[in-house]
């Protein structure tokens, strides 16, 4: 199973300047860094590993075990906390590698990936990985707003942000450096600035919902679902916003 180390841990994986330093598996395939440069990445071969969006960004094959381990079970299984033992700047060069590799020593899986679960982890991880790479413009709000440390992440005039679907609902986060993109006011959110002239919001009523509905069998009618609900329920919008979501993911209110 592929170990890969990138640059710029605490980045985007999708920031241009965020570069795979090195693959290992076994023995070191791949390495790009200060004291050390070997082989060449293969765009042939079928990487096994957990960083899909990596793995897409240089145009290798792969399959991210983490991924199919979510759709299998609602939950990665493979997870590195990276910060406890580097910082952003050029922590390859201090940090010896072995102790890196002893911190993703994990070993490989033999989950069953069919191939309707392929198409669905190729198209799903290429979608969100795209997304990625195309980057956010932000203007000079940014700093007055966020502070000077979030203007390291800025490349071309654009912020590159982590999308995440490794949630409970499989709804996608979205952040950077405790930044959350799904949750800014009206005030942070002039901080940003579409670079093709617009910027374009989609907001789907009650999705979760009727797609679980969809599944069983279920019929809304034409009208907020939410509302419908929280009609069942006899409580206000709000509220019944909230007991929808917890009798769905977060147990019984």
């Amino acid at each position: 199973m592929i170990k890969l180390v990138t640059s710029k841990q605490n980045f985007s994986k999708s920031h241009p300047n965020n570069k795979i330093v090195l693959l290992f598996d076994q023995d070191i395939l791949y390495a790009n860094h200060y004291e050390k440069q070997q082989g060449e990445l293969d765009k042939e071969k079928l990487y096994k590993g957990i960083d899909y969006k990596t793995f897409i960004k240089n145009d290798l094959n792969f399959l991210d075990l983490n991924v199919v381990n979510y759709w299998h079970f609602n939950k990665v299984k493979y997870e590195v906390n990276w910060s406890n033992f580097y910082s952003d700047s050029d922590y390859m060069y201090y940090y010896p590698l072995y102790k890196i590799m002893e911190k993703i020593n994990y070993q490989d899986d033999d989950l069953e990936v069919t191939p309707e679960l392929q198409l669905f982890h190729d198209e799903f991880c290429e979608a969100f990985t795209k997304i990625e790479l195309n980057g956010i413009g932000v203007n000079t709000n940014l700093i007055s707003t966020f502070g000077y440390h979030v203007a390291k992440y800025v490349y071309d005039k654009k912020l590159y942000q982590n999308y995440n679907f490794f949630t409970t609902t499989s709804r996608p986060s979205n952040s950077i450096h405790n930044l959350n993109f799904a949750a800014l006011t009206p005030e942070h959110r002039k901080c940003f600035s579409p670079l093709n002239d617009v910027f374009v919001e989609f907001d789907f009523d009650a999705y979760h919902p009727r797609l679980i509905g969809d599944l069983v069998g279920y019929n809304f009618t034409d009208g907020p679902v939410h509302e419908y609900l929280s009609d069942k329920y006899g409580v206000d919008i709000d509220k019944g916003k909230t007991k929808t979501f917890q009798y769905l993911y977060g147990g019984i209110p």
